[in-house]
């Protein structure tokens, strides 16, 4: 029984171990959402383990903080093709002018 518990609480360990060490080796970054235009309101953080990713944004965001260090994360407008792009490094709060539909994270 020992030696049973012992195996499996090590397998469990190093499986652990293993999917940590891949997850910081995709890990591109965080942002954070906000529904008011000062981001101060509504706060939601998303983070994004893969390079050139996308996904929809929930509806309601009118601002975002992008902590992205090496990717460009881009929003494109709803109905549009338009897209507003945020260079990595810059983790202003950017106003969105137009309703959202997508993100996506742009990597190198």
């Amino acid at each position: 029984m020992r030696f049973t518990s012992a195996t499996l609480v090590l397998a469990m360990a190093a499986g652990i171990q293993s999917a940590a060490i891949e997850t910081r080796q995709k890990f591109v970054g965080t942002f954070d959402t906000f529904t008011d235009r000062d981001c101060h309101q509504g706060g939601k953080g998303v983070t994004v383990f893969s390079p050139n990713r996308q996904d929809e944004l929930a509806k309601g965001i009118k601002a975002i903080r992008s902590y992205f260090p090496k990717c460009t994360l881009e929003i494109v407008y709803k109905n549009s093709w338009e897209f507003f792009k945020i260079p990595p490094g810059n983790s202003q709060c950017h106003q969105l002018p137009y309703e959202s539909y997508w993100w996506k994270a742009v990597c190198p």
